[in-house]
């Protein structure tokens, strides 16, 4: 038999949306999904509290039969309570959970049904299968699909006794909020009497939500919202636009995480996360860990992009971590007016003034003496460190190559993307690609493009070895003629190339999230060797007294033999380095998303300590300030932004 649901005062909350072919700006397919909890978040403990962030865990499984999948859930399940799935085949869909409706004692429940479905499927079809067989109705939901291989995406609708594919297409995009438009899945979960009280809310206090229990469907206001977002952005959405909708109010007001993939993603079994409210809101979390009652404030900690380990890795690495117990000395600080927890800065100092960029996307000048902010000037979001050249800077950042002439407080702009990597300079020309795999000569005078050259991923500049500019693009490590933008050689590591490559000494190091560090002879390309550690590094390896020093996503920090490629030493951290390293006088400062800025020797052994925000310190891992910014060291001083502020430190 079936049975008749309970009244239920919230429906489950998710947001997600998909778009592809012409929706988007390079044809790929975009799809992201966040939870959404009540008001404060101190509601709904389980979705939004236990699986979206104290056990926010990407599970990467590699079965006997059928495809690689990854999904996110909670500790000790094989199923998704977070209903994100995507996996080698190209197969990518989310859910976002209805009222609950009719179900059956009958049948299997969703965990082993959409665990089946991205073990096994390799079309849309496929999924829809696998969802619809043997379905128990428990979680009723609408569905967004995607398959990277054609293109195509779909919305399907799932109750017990009624489905409905609502929406199938190549060019367009697609939104779920909890609300089905099909009349019959909307009729198995209609409850009068909540339906009734939720139009008394309405009529009284003007509360939104009657929309979700209906008969027929009327859009929501988070449906209104993703319609407008989607005709504002159609041909231009990406994943930074997929990031600023899910941010949006009323779509991201209650979200307390995020997560987005695409074809290319997909692909390289990658994603993009976020832990906390992607708008930056701070949430009130309820923590069950004792009995009593306790709220907990919880801080966005920022987008992270991951990729899965290769089939084949099996490396042991090291998690002893040593707490240290001195702090370090503070010179001044600064604040920049911008207090978020994931704030990042980047900066150069040029006649002894500190200009640094900044994640919110501002140019400041610091007095490094006094932390006196001499003016700021306004320019593209997430921007890189600036690049000075005859009483220039240059920068990119979200709005493509910005230039700014210190003298004369001027400010130009060429839209060429987004740019990720600082450019490289050369006499009269500058170097600099975007996100899309566009690589540029630029004459730095005129701004005329000399030349352009297309590659398969977003551009990561070293620098000039002889006349050849030294690149990285997907997973390949390029040499490329500086003059007409043609290939010298190339070498491909088995994992995207996500930080730039080094050159030191006729010799260029650089990290993949095949795990690797890799030294080449600049020469040629050829491997001299290669070091493995326990993840994907996404930091620039720097050289200093003949020692490659570089951090991992495996929480750990390294020193390698620059000659031998042996391992000297390793510090292990309590999360992810994502930071740049600043080496002077055998002081190496580094910063880990486990909220702790670290000074180490060159022999490994801590000197000091610096933790301005959250750290992690045991296995509660969202209750952190993550430190990836820019150290700089200049004249016995390191200078570094974390939330908002700009420090000097003694070193």
């Amino acid at each position: 038999g079936f049975t008749l649901p309970n009244i239920s005062v919230f429906p489950h909350h998710c947001s997600s949306f998909i778009a592809t072919g012409d929706a988007t700006k390079n044809g790929d397919i975009i799809i992201s999904n966040s939870m959404w909890s009540s008001s404060d978040g101190t509601g709904l403990w389980w979705w939004s509290y236990y699986i979206a962030i104290r056990w926010n865990i990407i599970l990467d499984v590699i079965p006997t039969n059928g495809h690689r999948f990854q999904m996110v859930c909670a500790p000790g399940y094989i199923w998704s309570n977070h209903d994100f799935y995507q996996n080698e085949a190209g197969i990518m869909f989310i859910e976002t959970t209805l009222p609950q409706g009719l179900w059956s004692e009958k049948g299997l429940p969703l965990a082993i049904r959409a665990r089946e479905a991205v073990q096994y499927a390799n079309s849309i079809d496929d999924v829809i299968h696998y969802l619809r067989y043997r379905n128990d109705g428990i979680m009723n939901a609408v569905w967004l699909i995607g398959d990277a291989k054609t293109g195509e995406i779909a919305r399907y609708e799932l109750g017990l006794f009624h489905d409905a594919i609502v929406n199938r297409t190549k060019n367009g995009f697609l939104w779920s909020s909890n609300n089905p438009m099909d009349f019959w899945v909307r009729w198995e979960k209609m409850d009068w009497r909540l339906l009734a009280k939720r139009l008394l809310f309405y009529f009284l206090f003007g509360w939104d939500g009657y929309q979700y229990h209906t008969p027929r469907y009327h859009p929501a206001s988070r449906d209104i919202k993703f319609k407008e977002l989607g005709k504002k952005y159609y041909g231009r959405i990406d994943v930074d636009i997929v990031k600023k909708i899910m941010s949006i109010d009323p779509i991201g007001t209650y979200s307390p995480d995020c997560k987005i993939t695409t074809s290319s993603l997909v692909r390289d079994n990658g994603m993009w996360v976020f832990t906390g409210n992607p708008s930056g809101k701070t949430l009130s979390m309820i923590n069950y860990n004792t009995p009593e009652f306790k709220v907990e404030k919880i801080l966005p900690v920022g987008w992270v992009r991951i990729y899965g380990l290769p089939e084949n890795h099996n490396s042991s690495i090291d998690d002893s971590f040593i707490p240290i117990e001195t702090p370090a000395s503070i010179k001044w600080n600064t604040s920049t007016g911008n207090n978020s927890n994931d704030f990042i800065s980047k900066g150069v100092i040029v006649d002894d003034i500190l200009y640094e960029t900044t994640s919110n996307g501002k140019l400041m000048a610091v007095s490094p003496f006094t932390g006196d902010i001499l003016y700021t000037v306004d320019i593209g979001l997430n921007p890189t460190k600036p690049v000075y050249k005859d009483g220039k800077l240059f920068i990119g950042s979200s709005k493509g190559l910005e230039v700014f002439d210190i003298a004369w407080k001027a400010h130009g702009v060429k839209d060429i993307g987004r740019v990720v990597s600082p450019p490289v300079i050369d006499d009269k020309k500058i170097y600099v690609g975007n996100i899309d795999g566009d690589l540029y000569a630029i004459d730095i005078v005129s701004g005329e493009i000399l030349w352009n050259k297309y590659l398969e991923g977003e551009i990561e500049l070293a620098g000039l070895y002889n006349d050849n500019l030294i690149i990285a693009s997907y997973k390949t490590c390029y040499a490329i003629n500086k003059n007409n933008g043609k290939i010298q050689w190339s070498f491909n590591t088995n994992g995207v190339i996500t930080s730039q490559p080094s050159i030191y000494n006729n010799m260029i190091y650089l990290g993949s999230w095949d795990t690797n560090i890799y030294a080449l002879y600049a020469s040629n390309g050829t491997l001299k060797w290669s070091f493995e550690t326990g993840w994907g590094v996404d930091v620039k390896p720097v050289l200093y007294s003949n020692v490659i020093y570089v951090g991992s996503t495996d929480n750990n920090f390294y020193a390698i033999d620059a000659s031998t490629g042996l391992k000297l030493w390793e510090y292990h951290c309590n999360a992810a380095i994502h930071s740049s390293i600043a080496v002077s006088d055998n002081t190496i400062v580094f910063g880990s998303d486990d909220g702790n800025l670290y000074a180490l020797n060159s022999d490994g052994e801590p000197l000091w300590v610096f933790t301005p925000g959250r750290s992690i310190k045991d296995e509660i891992n969202y209750f952190t300030t993550p430190i990836r910014s820019m150290p700089i060291i200049h004249e016995n001083t390191i200078y570094i932004g974390i939330m908002g502020n700009i420090y000097a430190l003694l070193l």
